[in-house]
């Protein structure tokens, strides 16, 4: 991960978070936030490494009997099979206020794995369409950044 975006990624995270990595892989950005930040940490995927991650897809995510102040998925989104199927279970595992943060490349290459690539905007749209409210947003050359809230009611 580009040293500027752990950076934007970090500032998303507050000492004393509860967090949560969709799509953590082996768990390498996981372990690098725990080595910075005073947080609670946890992660998922269908692929898990051994440290600290759950075995769920994206879709599964409510099947975690946890809640969280920070989720994010670094570089995952795309590989979501059905964005409006973890909108809908994301929540149930986020406090009211929760921040999701999602940072994804704005295009890929055909890897033979289902993937898809959406526009920086159209995951704006969808996030919003779940009641999510969009508190930060920008856009570099090869990835987007988007930081988006519960609200207080969850």
């Amino acid at each position: 991960m580009e040293k500027f975006l752990f950076e934007k990624l970090l500032d998303e995270i507050e000492d004393g978070d509860r967090v949560l990595d969709v799509g953590c892989g082996d768990g390498t950005v996981m372990k690098e936030i725990a080595r910075i930040k005073d947080v609670k940490i946890r992660g998922t995927d269908p692929f898990p490494g051994d440290w600290n991650c759950y075995n769920f897809t994206a879709e599964e995510i409510d099947e975690i009997k946890e809640k969280f102040n920070v989720v994010y998925l670094v570089k995952s989104f795309h590989h979501i099979g059905n964005v409006e199927s973890f909108l809908k279970s994301v929540k149930n595992v986020m406090y009211p206020m929760a921040r999701m943060v999602i940072i994804d490349w704005k295009y890929g290459v055909d890897t033979g794995v289902d993937e898809r690539y959406y526009k920086k905007e159209t995951v704006e749209r969808l996030l919003e369409e779940h009641n999510f409210i969009i508190k930060k947003s920008d856009e570099f050359e090869e990835t987007f950044f988007i930081v988006a809230q519960l609200p207080g009611d969850g």
